[in-house]
């Protein structure tokens, strides 16, 4: 990746608990590397149990399995 910011991860909702994101501007490139130890995607996913419970942080966005 070429042209991209390392930002603090702050504001009102958070895609991940990462103290870090990328920001990516207009001149952001990418080309994919075939890097076998990174997976292609990883899901943490909250159960239920944990939402009605109240065991999630507030200012983070989950996805749920139902």
């Amino acid at each position: 990746m070429h042209n991209f910011k390392i930002l603090k991860n702050q504001g009102q909702f958070l895609v991940c608990d990462h103290p870090y994101k990328l920001l990516f501007i207009g001149a952001t490139t990418s080309k994919e590397q075939p890097i076998l130890s990174i997976p292609v995607s990883v899901y943490n996913f909250k159960s239920i149990e944990d939402i009605v419970d109240g065991n999630y942080a507030v200012d983070l966005v989950y996805g749920m399995f139902m």
